[in-house]
């Protein structure tokens, strides 16, 4: 049995839009993108998709200089502000980043080249007109107290300095591991959201592998989670729901001599962006998986490497947990990686979509529910006609019941443990999300 059910989805899909009011999606700009290939710059930002930009990165020196931007050369950011400006999107200068932050605890472990740092800064960030700061001091191997107690006066004194009409924001981690040194209740309330790095929950560092950002635990040994991370800071340290941005990956992470995760892994793993891999995946190059209990695809390649990555419908489930659970919104490492030459962006389309950032109208293309076909065994659901991102079988609440496993045009969702009853056949193409409903006798 089927039926045509586009307006019925539509309207379930408004209901989780319009759960988050004012959602708030900041992008990581990177200074390196114009270098990358392709090249990105502020003319391949799709303004649409985004409330703030951040431009990454400057970082201190120990003697509190402000460095990292070519004074020769400072047209890519001028040109950035201006554009967002134009397009209503607010531009924040984030300093530190990985590798960036051998200078922050030198620097601001002394009151005078903290206070010079400070000053120079505010000074930098008003000529340029920047409407905030975003603070990413990753510690290094060995953090202390005095690091900890650092931290705490230079986000205070900055926010003095800054004052109320500029933006001061922080990217924190999302585990004890390295959050235990952030001394978060004598600096939240100078800062107007934390952006948690909900991401990099694997490494080169693992001797096991696991998932880069999964939404929620699943059974892999010692696998944390996107959703463990934003509670960690809720439930054991206490800062409120309004203050904390998600921050959602547009990359994965490539593991050589590795079949899949939750295996030992003694080889070497890289950051790899969701446009570099797609390449391969659609040429059928990698076996490509969706964990249904973590949310998040995963693939294999028959020369024993393995990819953890996101697509549409792992980024759509984030949205819908970010909106569902009350944050404010997200932040996105980082806009680059999400960018083909096509002028595509889907992971950040599907998150902004998910968010109501953009129009829900988008989501669902007049008649696209005829352009993908479909057959029904009592055991499983084979999809094909359509070039798919994803598959999905929804209950009629919009939550997923079963993930469909496959790529390009042949797709299968396995039916055992799957509710009886009318359910909603979900497929993410180029041209949006199709439907249709089905019964399951």
């Amino acid at each position: 049995m089927k039926i045509n059910i586009a307006l019925s989805l539509l309207l379930l899909e408004l209901s989780a839009f319009c759960t988050q009011a004012n959602p708030i999606v900041v992008g990581y700009f990177p200074d390196w993108g114009a270098s990358n290939s392709p090249s990105y710059t502020y003319k391949q930002v799709n303004w649409t998709q985004i409330t703030h930009i951040a431009w990454s990165f400057m970082f201190p020196s120990a003697s509190g200089t402000l460095d990292g931007l070519d004074s020769s050369n400072s047209a890519p950011m001028d040109s950035l502000i201006a554009n967002a400006h134009s397009h209503n999107v607010k531009t924040i200068l984030s300093l530190g980043g990985a590798g960036n932050c051998t200078g922050f605890a030198p620097m601001a472990s002394s009151a005078a080249t903290r206070a010079l740092f400070i000053h120079r800064v505010k000074t930098f960030v008003l000529a340029r007109k920047f409407d905030g700061v975003d603070i990413d001091w990753e510690y290094s191997a060995n953090p202390s107290a005095s690091d900890t107690a650092a931290y705490t006066k230079l986000i205070n004194e900055l926010r003095d300095s800054l004052g109320t009409n500029l933006l001061l924001t922080a990217a924190l981690p999302c585990s004890d591991w390295w959050a235990k040194w952030f001394s978060i209740n004598g600096f939240i309330n100078s800062l107007d959201w934390a952006g948690i790095m909900t991401y990099d929950i694997t490494g080169d560092w693992d001797t096991q592998t696991e998932y880069n950002s999964p939404l929620y635990s699943n059974k892999l040994k010692a696998t944390y989670s996107f959703s463990q991370g934003m509670q960690y800071w809720i439930t054991t340290r206490g800062v409120p729901k309004a203050k904390l941005l998600g921050g959602v990956p547009t990359y994965g992470v490539y593991f050589t001599q590795s079949a899949g995760p939750g295996l030992a892994f003694s080889g070497s793993a890289y950051e790899i962006s969701y446009q570099a891999f797609q390449d391969s995946l659609v040429a059928g190059k990698w076996t490509t998986h969706f964990d249904d209990t973590a949310m998040v695809p995963w693939a294999a390649s028959a020369g024993g490497a393995y990819l953890t990555y996101e697509n549409t419908s792992s980024i759509f489930d984030k949205a819908k947990w970010i909106s569902d659970n009350g944050y404010p919104g997200v932040i996105v490492w980082e806009l680059s990686e999400d960018y083909s030459p096509l002028g595509k962006n889907p992971l950040l389309d599907t998150l902004a979509k998910g968010l109501g950032l953009t129009k829900p109208s988008a989501v669902l293309p007049r008649s696209s529910h005829t352009k993908f076909a479909w057959t029904q065994t009592s055991n499983r659901i084979r999809v094909y006609g359509v070039e798919a991102e994803s598959v999905a079988l929804l209950d009629m609440q919009g939550r997923t019941l079963r993930a469909g496993s496959g790529q390009g045009t042949n797709w299968m969702i396995d039916l055992q443990g799957v509710p009886r009853g009318l359910a909603i056949l979900r497929v993410h193409s180029e041209s949006g999300i199709q439907a249709q409903a089905v019964l399951l006798p």
